[in-house]
């Protein structure tokens, strides 16, 4: 939460605060809601559910196509987390695709390429509109998936220990603001033009979205490194003001033009699918 001040705000502190004030409000509601955005249905043995974008969105940005946003869940998952991402996204004319395993087993690299792949075939989606969001261990392989045509931003992916990125992957990490944390993130994107590493705001602990509805424990959650060991879990602290800059910043990087260096080398823009 922004602390207040004595001075009057400078207008963009107003603007931003009030936007926040939208969007906490915005996300209670969203909390509150007795029934999920979308049904799930089944793709093999990942389940996805589709959030389309809002009528009034934009249907390209740029003068090329949107992106298709795959998200990739954490270990220990809640859906109510993506929604913030899902409302930023659709109202700038994003689809979202959530992928989550068969009940009991855990989401894996290969099962979220293979899920993946089968929805682009089966939607009709130009493979180089794919993009991905991955949240915690989902995180980890966003990264993982992440090409030079495929940007990925990755959640609080606990960076120290994370695989090593593609030399050409254009991929952002947020972070919690730790100084070991920013260490490890801004060691695994260095060197990769493509790629940057950021804290989601300041103060910025890890799982910043997650929702609590009893403050009476602390929640725990599994670390990307040894989802089995509890000794090693990672505790979340939630922050609707990181969450708020997080989707934020989710959206300029995934709706911004790559850099010119990281562009496919056949082709100058993105096309629409048929």
């Amino acid at each position: 939460m922004p602390r207040p001040v004595a001075a009057p705000l400078p207008v963009a502190a107003a603007l931003a605060a009030v936007a926040f004030f939208a969007f906490s409000t915005a996300a209670s509601a969203a909390f509150d809601a007795a029934s999920d955005p979308a049904p799930w249905r089944s793709v093999g043995r990942v389940h996805t559910r589709t959030t389309l974008p809002d009528d009034a969105a934009p249907a390209a940005v740029g003068g090329r196509a949107s992106p298709v946003v795959f998200l990739l869940p954490d270990e220990v998952w809640d859906a109510r987390r993506a929604w913030p991402y899902l409302d930023r996204l659709s109202s700038l004319g994003v689809a979202v695709v959530e992928l989550w395993p068969d009940q009991d087993q855990r989401l894996t690299l290969a099962d979220a390429r293979a899920a993946i792949a089968a929805a682009t075939d089966e939607f009709g989606i130009d493979p180089s509109r794919v993009a991905l969001l991955g949240f915690g261990t989902g995180g980890r392989m966003a990264l993982a998936l992440a090409a030079r045509d495929r940007p990925a931003v990755a959640l609080y992916p606990a960076c120290e220990g994370a695989p090593a990125l593609d030399r050409d992957a254009r991929a952002m990490v947020l972070h919690p603001d730790e100084a070991r944390e920013a260490r490890a993130c801004a060691a695994l994107t260095a060197g990769r033009p493509g790629a940057r590493a950021d804290r989601a705001s300041t103060g910025a602990g890890h799982a910043w979205d997650v929702v609590v509805e009893q403050v009476d424990g602390r929640l725990l959650l599994p670390h990307p490194d040894d989802p089995n060991a509890l000794s090693r879990r990672l505790p979340a602290y939630p922050d609707n003001w990181a969450t708020f800059r997080a989707a934020q910043a989710v959206s300029r990087f995934l709706l911004a033009d790559p850099p010119a260096a990281h562009l496919p080398a056949a082709a100058s823009g993105v096309q629409a699918a048929p």
